[in-house]
């Protein structure tokens, strides 16, 4: 049984022009996000080369196939372009220098004789799904495994199918003995259930990491950018589950001095800056395994992770005279605030956080009443291990 090879042209160009109006409302959606707009110029080019092969199917086949195939390869590269972008990866070689590299071998595969050029194109474009195989498996983006493992696989199997095919025009696979139409007939059908998965498996991935951000949006203080009370419950709980087997824990509560004067004497603008400035500067003196949060107002809450209790109050003591030392400048105006600090005392397991944050509460009261600008630890408890 023959197919009808036109036909089957036309129904791949109708998918993907399909695809295209999806990726192009996506990309109306999420302006700012890189590479949506490459994965539509992909579609665009792929959906371009069947159009040029079922425009052309009343004619000699080896007269245009050339055109056809830059789309092709154009297409394969856009997605691979779009999911570098997408993703921030880097790769080791010069993106700009692979696609000249194959720009240059299509001008030499354009001498070929009909099959070979099908064949080449097929190669190509094999290569081209294996690069975005390669980037989605290294790249560093928040992805859930699954979801990675997922996508890079039908990538790679993309690949596979596609160099499959290729190598199939040179002879010796199943096949082979058929006119070129008509084994490019029979291709197309996987072919064509890859190429909707690789679409398909692009809004998985744009799904996957808008979910993160919204979650991350969710769990982040907007003015300081730290943590708020949500995401610090949350990592906090995480990270005392790693610590449970040996690890040690301690809680540090900040809260800086008479901010209400300084927003009644300088305004809101000037708290915000304050705000800012402390949440960068106490960010920047934690080690990156220590969880920062803003818990509310002018409180911040800090897990420091295997620490004895000097260690951990002499964190304290730097942050606080780090921070009487700093001077703030708002509308011509020196502004110098305070801070004062109680910790916990270092536990060991079972940890538990309730306990962590009402000791280290306790000691920030202390360092209150006894005159502010100070460190206080509270003392310990058989309640908090």
């Amino acid at each position: 049984m023959s197919l009808h090879f036109p036909t089957l042209n036309l129904f791949v160009l109708t998918l993907l022009l399909a695809a295209s109006v999806v990726f192009a409302v996506i990309r109306l959606q999420y302006p700012k996000r890189p590479g949506i707009g490459f994965w539509l110029i992909g579609c665009l080019a792929l959906a371009s080369g069947y159009l040029v092969r079922w425009w052309h199917s009343e004619s000699d086949p080896s007269e245009n196939y050339w055109l056809a195939g830059v789309l092709y390869l154009s297409g394969n590269l856009a997605i691979w372009v779009g999911l570098m972008r997408f993703l921030g990866h880097r790769p080791r070689w010069s993106a700009n220098g692979t696609l000249l590299l194959f720009a240059a071998v299509w001008l030499v595969v354009a001498w070929f004789s009909y099959p070979q050029q099908v064949a080449a194109s097929l190669l190509l474009s094999a290569a081209a799904c294996g690069l975005s195989y390669q980037v989605v498996k290294a790249a560093a983006a928040p992805i859930p495994n699954f979801t990675r493992q997922f996508v890079a696989a039908i990538f790679l199997v993309s690949a596979i199918v596609l160099a499959a095919r290729g190598l199939a025009m040179f002879g010796g696979f199943p096949f082979a003995h058929l006119p070129v139409e008509q084994q490019s007939a029979l291709g197309s059908i996987p072919s064509t259930a890859l190429i909707m998965l690789r679409c398909f498996a692009l809004l998985v991935l744009l799904h996957a990491i808008q979910e993160w951000r919204l979650q991350e949006l969710a769990e982040l203080d907007p003015l300081t950018g730290l943590l708020n009370r949500k995401g610090f419950w949350d990592k906090t709980h995480r990270k005392l589950d790693r610590l449970a087997p040996t690890g040690r824990a301690t809680v540090m509560m900040s809260d800086l001095d008479h901010f209400k004067q300084i927003n009644d004497q300088h305004g809101h603008a000037c708290g915000d800056l304050v705000l800012k400035a402390f949440a960068k500067q106490l960010k920047s003196m934690m080690r990156p395994d220590d969880v920062v949060c803003r818990i509310g107002g002018e409180e911040f809450a800090v897990l420091l992770c295997d620490l004895d209790d000097r260690q951990a109050a002499h964190v304290a003591e730097r942050i606080r005279q780090h921070w009487q030392q700093t001077r703030l400048q708002h509308e011509g105006k020196e502004i110098h605030a305070t801070v004062s600090i109680g910790i916990s005392p270092s536990a060991q397991p079972p940890l538990q956080l309730e306990a962590l944050l009402k000791q280290a509460d306790q000691a920030l009261y202390q360092a209150k009443a006894q005159g502010r600008n100070r460190v206080a630890m509270a003392l310990a408890q058989a309640s908090a291990a």
